[in-house]
């Protein structure tokens, strides 16, 4: 049930900065979804090799602004830098999260949360949030809120203040200070 959320999601998503999705496929023992080859590296990638663009950064922004004016793609869910592609065209999204409920035994329903609690704590369903996250990772190199589980991550999220990038970075001007916060 899940792929078939994220097929839809992807396919409705009418964006170049979302990887085309071609088939829910059934084919051999596992359910999977055929999607296009991309060339280029994560921003993870990036990250650990100190050569993340700025103008990957503002692609980003952008695209996570045009996404979230569609109806039928609304927000990412799961948005990190191991899910953001970079290629000699902009920027790309993969594997979109899911927080909802999905259905279950006899008329039941489950819910379900599949993200990455770093990024995109329980009950955020917007991908401005994450997208700060990502943000103060790129410019501090290190991310805000860590813990041994999903639970302590959260909680960490919901009651830790952020530490502001510059007191880590004495380099970085004060207004991008405030606006990563």
């Amino acid at each position: 049930e899940l792929l078939r959320i994220q097929f839809a999601k992807l396919s409705a998503g009418d964006d170049p900065a979302l990887i085309r999705v071609e088939e829910l496929a059934a084919d051999g023992p596992f359910p999977h979804i055929r999607m296009d080859r991309l060339e280029g590296r994560s921003l993870r990638q990036a990250l650990e090799q100190q050569s993340v663009p700025v103008s990957a950064l503002i692609d980003l922004a952008r695209a996570m602004d045009r996404l979230s004016r569609l109806p039928a793609f609304g927000y990412h869910g799961d948005l990190k830098p191991e899910n953001v592609i970079l290629t000699a065209d902009g920027v790309r999204l993969i594997d979109p999260g899911f927080v909802g409920d999905l259905p279950g035994p006899n008329g039941t329903h489950r819910r379900v949360m599949i993200t990455t609690p770093a990024y995109t704590p329980y009950r955020v369903r917007r991908d401005l949030f994450s997208f700060g996250i990502l943000a103060y990772e790129l410019f501090t190199g290190s991310q805000q809120f860590w813990g041994e589980d999903p639970a302590t991550i959260v909680r960490a999220h919901l009651s830790v203040a952020p530490t502001p990038p510059g007191k880590q970075l004495v380099v970085l001007p004060r207004d991008l200070d405030r606006w990563i916060l």
